[in-house]
């Protein structure tokens, strides 16, 4: 008789807990589905950020040259006016 006063007092419990079980699973799962859809968009965040690196590196790339050359004709201009500053030179 006991034993079966015990067994009705704990099936509102079970049923409690059952529910409780339920609703954790459910927000697990619904928290897993969140997180994955951000992972995703990190994802494709990364992707966009590496793309733009590469671009910059070839834009640098094509600019290295000019540079080059930039500097190559400054050098050129500042012997030329060092060479007009000689005291060697003659002026006219």
């Amino acid at each position: 008789m006991q034993a079966q006063k015990n067994l009705a007092r704990n099936k509102p419990q079970g049923r409690k807990m059952n529910k409780t079980i339920i609703l954790i699973s459910l927000t697990l799962c619904l928290s897993g589905c969140s997180n994955n859809a951000k992972i995703e968009q990190l994802d494709q965040n990364i992707q966009a950020l590496n793309s733009k690196i590469n671009q910059l590196q070839q834009d640098i790339n094509a600019l290295r040259p000019e540079i080059q050359a930039a500097k190559d004709e400054a050098a050129r201009a500042n012997y030329r006016i060092d060479d007009r500053n000689s005291p060697f030179s003659p002026r006219l």
